[in-house]
């Protein structure tokens, strides 16, 4: 069954915002053999995030992580930018960038992705790409079945109140989106943790086709459309103070 998500109407702006990070991740052939593309990529964009961290995974074996398909894709590095802000995360074949929590606003970290996949392509080490995804993770510190467009029933009772989670995938256009809505999750709440509730959306794309700037974009508005047809008219304006 197709979801119509083109009825409803997207805030610029809402306050609190709910975000906890937002990654935008990139997977890709190239010529160049996978432990190279981090010392090429590392050059160009060290002075964005000088911060850097080897991740678990380069404790295997090059030869594991090259021929197990789990681990294609996994990052090899972590490299943070000063304030701690942002993320940038190389792998022999992915890239990513992650904005944490507080959220910038999509205005702002698209000009971060923009100048890097501008960079990217100037330094010519991919061939294609495969794989784009958009995922934002939201956090709130309330059961979030109460508030959206989702409920679970056993026979005629709805079961909102039960620790759950779930997944389903949307489809919407060109992309493809997994949803996760978890109502027992730990939400970091300010400088505590607190029980709550997670609204996760991975909106991606295979083997696109168009400019990736622009694939970049629609995969983010078909995410904020989602996640707005999830979520209760009624929430949205009397708890969230959305700006249009």
């Amino acid at each position: 069954m197709k979801i119509n998500l083109d009825t409803v109407k997207l805030p610029k702006k809402i306050s609190p915002c709910p975000i906890l990070e937002c990654v935008v991740e990139f997977r890709f052939e190239s010529p160049f053999p996978p432990d190279a593309i981090f010392g090429i990529m590392y050059n160009e964009f060290k002075g964005d995030y000088p911060n850097l961290q080897e991740l678990p995974i380069l404790q295997l074996p090059e030869v594991v992580r090259r021929q197990d398909a789990a681990l294609r894709y996994k990052p090899y590095y972590k490299l943070s930018s000063a304030d701690k802000k942002f993320l940038f995360q190389v792998g022999g074949r992915v890239f990513s960038l992650i904005n944490l929590s507080p959220y910038d606003g999509w205005t702002s970290f698209f000009a971060k992705l923009k100048n890097m996949i501008e960079r990217v392509k100037k330094i010519s080490i991919i061939d294609k790409y495969t794989r784009v995804g958009i995922r934002y993770i939201n956090g709130f510190d309330f059961n979030i079945l109460e508030k959206v467009n989702l409920s679970i029933s056993l026979s005629k009772d709805h079961l909102t109140g039960l620790d759950s989670t779930i997944r389903m995938t949307v489809p919407s256009g060109e992309f493809i989106s997994t949803l996760q809505v978890i109502n027992d999750a730990e939400v970091k709440n300010a400088e505590k943790t607190v029980k709550g509730s997670i609204i996760d959306i991975d909106t991606h794309i295979d083997n696109p086709k168009e400019d990736i700037i622009k694939i970049v974009e629609q995969g983010h508005l078909e995410e904020k459309k989602l996640f707005f047809t999830l979520l209760k008219e009624e929430f949205v304006k009397k708890e969230l103070n959305p700006e249009y």
